[in-house]
């Protein structure tokens, strides 16, 4: 737009000055009348009230104003705008009141009874896809934890550990890497209910207590690090994946220790709940005092250096209670005995095999799972 040389006056010549309507410049000519007051310009009445109109002189040379009155296009937008505020208030307001919070089960307090619902919901489910699993239907098992994954960590942890032991029978690179695709998922859940930490890097305070939920998730955590730890010495051999797997076994005993120092009934809303975790918890233990005692002695004076820790009789304690408890890692307790005093035993020849406790478990778990292929195998070792 063209200016005024002198702002004070209220005329002014304009010389080589163009305005554009639309996209065509329009050269006006240096007799057009210009006034710096929005009270000199006259409004028209026939033009549509949301657009300008310009008159043309009878030579069309030129414009002569711009005959919409600004006073009233100011006013007319302004309304607009205050309607549409006023609209979008409401808008949102209404959003507000009819979405409901993200993750509302899930947050830090991750308390209430929702989460508790579904902690027993997604444990008795996990139960039921276990059923599945000893009862010789491995696939109709695996694509029930696959499609249900995302529904809780204990349906997430169940899809990995089918998915680990299915890659451990047949080797197969396919199963392998959905295996760890597997654990990924159940890691990064895993990871969600972790307790928020202070930005203080050091406080005089206590520990923060860790809620039911909160227990479960780390000990989820804790069992597919574990099984991640196993897949990655199936996948590679190598120097670099043996060293990543012992440091995620090192990260995982700590976890159980630190477990099993708050494996408390109280802090459980039901015994249920608490005989899960707390099976969990005895197997996780259990199974790495059983395999770090069976070392050779000349490696475990290296692995107590570093933290690890080896007590034979206090894992198949463990080990024992866990496979007689309702919790649902029971089952998988007593194959991890059954293999230990059938198959461990002979190879390392430490002790002999406890084969009238094996015989106990044997007939437990058969009134369960009668045509299991794994019990039915260890039937023939003992």
């Amino acid at each position: 737009m063209a200016s005024s040389s002198n702002n004070s006056s209220t005329t002014s010549g304009l010389t080589n000055s163009y305005f554009f309507y639309g996209t065509h410049p329009l050269k006006v000519p240096n007799n057009v009348t210009h006034s710096n007051s929005t009270h000199n310009i006259s409004s028209t009445l026939e033009q549509n009230t949301h657009h300008l109109s310009l008159h043309l002189p009878a030579n069309h040379n030129g414009f002569s104003s711009t005959t919409k009155s600004l006073n009233n296009l100011v006013e007319t937008h302004k309304d607009n705008d205050d309607t549409e505020v006023f609209e979008d208030a409401l808008e949102s307001l209404d959003d507000d009141y009819r979405t409901p919070p993200v993750n509302e089960k899930h947050t830090s307090s991750k308390q209430g009874e929702e989460s508790t619902i579904d902690l027993f919901q997604a444990l008795k489910e996990c139960e039921q896809i276990t059923q599945l699993f000893f009862q010789n239907h491995l696939n109709e098992a695996l694509r029930k934890t696959k499609e249900q994954e995302n529904r809780s960590l204990y349906h997430s942890l169940s899809h990995s550990t089918i998915s680990f032991l299915q890659a451990g029978m047949t080797f197969n690179q396919d199963d392998i890497e959905a295996a760890v695709q597997a654990l990924k998922h159940t890691n990064s859940m895993a990871k969600k209910y972790e307790p928020n930490k202070s930005w203080i890097p050091f406080s005089l305070s206590s520990k923060p207590v860790l809620n039911e939920y909160e227990l479960h998730a780390k000990l989820v955590y804790a069992e597919a690090l574990l099984i991640g730890a196993l897949l990655t010495f199936i996948q590679d051999q190598g120097l670099f994946s043996f060293i990543s797997g012992a440091l995620k076994i090192k990260e995982c005993h700590d976890i159980f220790i630190k477990l099993s120092k708050q494996n408390d009934p109280s802090k459980f809303s039901s015994t249920l709940s608490y005989e899960h975790f707390d099976s969990g918890v005895r197997m996780g233990n259990g199974a790495f005092n059983l395999m770090i005692s069976n070392l050779p002695q000349r490696i475990i004076r290296y692995l107590e250096f570093v933290g690890f820790s080896g007590d034979r009789e206090l894992g198949l304690t463990e080990l024992d209670k866990s496979a007689n408890s309702k919790g649902l890692r029971a089952t998988f307790s007593a194959l991890t005995l059954l293999s230990y005093h059938t198959f461990v035993t002979p190879i390392f020849g430490n002790s002999d095999g406890d084969l009238e406790m094996c015989h106990t478990l044997v007939e437990r778990f058969l009134k369960q799972y009668p045509d299991v292929s794994i019990i039915l195998i260890k039937i023939l070792e003992i």
